[in-house]
């Protein structure tokens, strides 16, 4: 709580003073504004608060769980309350019409997390080169911004795989008229708020997108709606080598002082996506297909290393059933594509595991999209086959049951 009064303070201390030397000051399209020839401070402000009624499950089937002496367990329901976004932002421009700039700061649920910190040049219509920290070009509803989300929350998957920000480079562009929109990102490949790169290498994304006449905002659920069909549909590439130092010839870990020579090793994380996004009349679509490839990250039967490799696709669909009343569903899959060992390391222990999530839920919008009320209530399932150590097989099965209601505010 100190961080965020200090912050705001300073906030305030140069907004104030801003204000009234500005040529030009108001209520905008995104928030508040001050202008003054070819300098512009726009702000903005979010507030998500959340309260969460969950039940959780495990149950047991097969001989193995005898064999073991385990059971199934029942674990009592939990509510509670949380603000889960308290987001403060700036972006304008500074010096010339083309340098662009944003900065946003998060303090939910209790932490004090710097979001975006990028500075964006914009050297002709269509090409922009950014620098700092900006979400890597992966996962559909990952780049769609929260408060633009069908439900409380991001599918699983998502909020499982996804990169989200990360520290480093990125051109992006489309052609007039918006058709056609790429983007290629080169980050460190450690996430958000880091001191630099894990290793030696980067983490690159690549993305491209068709888009109906005018381009595809990215949105899940809007009260914005076309005058005609709007889509997009595209392709995105992840590349992400992980690793560390160890030592050149044993690969133990790297000890300085002891060992003669470290070196990085590193195990390729590779992933593809077809996404796509519907947006007509009272009905909104928008859907995940990813195919993931982790190197040398479990033991297959015979106690090798090998690749671990899934699958996770998802789909969200909405529909005004009133101008301000928009009913969603939720379905989604993750999917080992064979059985690993990531237990024992030793092939001993052999898991085939699926997780699925599905979700309904009804949003209310008070005027505009800045403003709205979600509940929804669903579940998300986690199966596990096992084989272990030739004794027998078992499948086990957590289940997590809840209601979400969620009242998000934002300008």
């Amino acid at each position: 709580m100190r961080t965020m009064a200090r912050f705001l303070l300073v906030t305030l201390l140069v907004l104030l003073p801003l204000a009234a030397l500005a040529g030009d000051a108001g209520r905008g399209d995104n928030g508040f504004y001050i202008a003054d020839g070819d300098f512009t401070l726009n702000t903005e402000f979010r507030v998500q608060t959340v309260g969460t009624w969950t039940e959780d499950d495990i149950d047991l089937s097969g001989d193995i769980w005898d064999i073991l002496g385990m059971r199934e367990t029942d674990i009592d329901s939990k509510t509670d309350f949380s603000v889960r976004r308290a987001r403060i932002g700036f972006f304008g421009q500074a010096f010339h019409p083309w340098l662009k700039y944003k900065v946003t700061m998060d303090f939910g649920e209790g932490e004090s997390d710097l979001k975006d910190a990028w500075i964006r040049m914009e050297f002709s219509d269509g090409n922009n080169w950014t620098f700092g920290q900006f979400k890597a070009l992966f996962d559909w509803f990952e780049l769609v911004d929260s408060k633009y989300q069908a439900f409380t929350t991001r599918p699983w998957g998502t909020r499982t795989w996804a990169p989200a920000r990360d520290i480093g480079i990125m051109y992006s562009g489309h052609t007039e008229g918006n058709r056609v929109s790429w983007g290629l990102a080169i980050q460190n490949g450690n996430g958000a708020n880091t001191s630099g790169n894990d290793n030696d290498d980067f983490l690159a994304t690549l993305r491209i997108a068709i888009e109906s006449e005018g381009g595809f905002a990215p949105r899940a659920a809007t009260r914005e709606r076309p005058d005609h069909v709007a889509w997009t549909f595209g392709l995105s590439f992840l590349d992400n080598p992980v690793g560390g130092l160890a030592e050149d010839n044993s690969g133990a870990p790297c000890s300085p002082g002891i060992s003669k020579r470290c070196r990085y090793y590193t195990d390729d994380v590779k992933a593809w996506e077809f996404f796509g996004a519907v947006r007509a009349g009272r009905l909104d679509l928008n859907a995940t297909w990813q195919s993931w490839t982790m190197e040398d990250q479990a033991v297959n039967s015979r106690g090798n290393r090998t690749d671990y490799e899934f699958t996770y696709w998802n789909l969200d669909l909405g529909v005004f059933v009133a101008p301000s009343w928009q009913v969603v569903g939720r379905y989604g899959q993750w999917e080992t594509d064979r059985a690993y060992d990531t237990v024992t390391w030793d092939g001993s222990t052999m898991t085939d595991e699926q997780v699925t999530e599905w979700r309904i839920g009804i949003n209310h919008y008070f005027g505009s999209d800045n403003f709205k009320l979600q509940l929804d209530y669903g579940e998300v399932e986690q199966e596990k086959k096992d084989s272990i150590f030739g004794l027998g097989r078992g499948t086990w099965t957590g289940t997590r049951s809840g209601v979400t209601l969620s009242l998000y505010f934002w300008i």
